[in-house]
């Protein structure tokens, strides 16, 4: 892959408005979580209020999860601008384990914890129960979205950024279209309200990562699966690995 940039206006844009996209789309998906429920819940506000409590907690979390990866994306551009695709798969390989353990953290906290804390902030009994059962849905998409922002961080990097824009497109549609199958309870989808429109947000950011993982051959994310799941010390691989490694993070065009 050619690593120079010529710096016109053209492609400046070209990398710049995924980038742009990446900033508003967990924004987008909480609001259209608030505009489906404020459809679907027409008498009874308490879904509606809960929604827009979390998601704001929520947005918090992943931009907390984000500013963590701007280090990483910084070393990722400066190796590729060098030629060491090692390192670059190296950096992104320490980020997406270190953000993955966070991730697992958080939501586990979240999910068996959130509920006192919630009424803590709101005194309502009503809304921490609705909040906290949104909340259990969306929890696991914690450890989704630092994932996601990992590769965030590693194509912007290697200023590839396109397949984020189609990544985030294709998130937005299918959270809309989740939303409708969940919480409206179209073709035969069970009805479940507020804890369908977390479910559903949950699995279009889901999507999304499968969508990234497709900028890399499928099979040599499996490898990459079993090497950071091997005993093998992080930054210590055998030549192997080492191959595998650049081949799934940086594969030559």
């Amino acid at each position: 892959m050619s690593n120079k940039l010529s710096g016109s206006y053209k492609e400046i844009i070209s990398i710049t408005i995924p980038l742009i996209l990446g900033n508003v789309s967990h924004t987008a998906i909480a609001l259209s979580d608030i505009i489906i429920m404020g459809h679907h819940d027409t008498k009874n506000d308490t879904d509606l209020a809960a929604i827009g409590y979390v998601s704001l907690f929520f947005l918090v979390i992943i931009i907390a999860g984000s500013s963590l990866t701007k280090g990483a994306q910084i070393l990722i551009a400066k190796h590729n601008g060098r030629g060491n695709y090692h390192k670059v798969g190296q950096i992104t390989d320490h980020t997406l384990v270190f953000l993955g353990l966070i991730g697992i953290v958080l939501a586990t906290l979240l999910y068996f914890s959130f509920k006192p804390f919630f009424f803590f902030l709101v005194h309502d009994p009503d809304l921490t129960r609705q909040g906290d059962l949104f909340m259990h849905y969306r929890a696991p998409g914690i450890v989704i979205n630092f994932i996601a922002q990992t590769f965030v961080a590693y194509f912007a990097g290697t200023h590839r950024t396109k397949i984020l824009g189609l990544a985030l497109s294709v998130m937005a549609i299918a959270n809309i279209f989740l939303n409708l199958l969940l919480v409206y309870c179209k073709w035969g989808f069970p009805e479940m309200g507020i804890a369908g429109s977390g479910l559903a947000s949950t699995i279009a950011e889901a999507i999304s990562i499968l969508v990234l993982f497709a900028g890399n051959p499928l099979f040599l994310f499996l490898f990459k699966i079993l090497s950071i799941l091997s005993p093998v010390p992080i930054g210590t691989v055998d030549f192997v690995t080492i191959i595998l490694r650049d081949l799934i993070f940086f594969e030559i065009n």
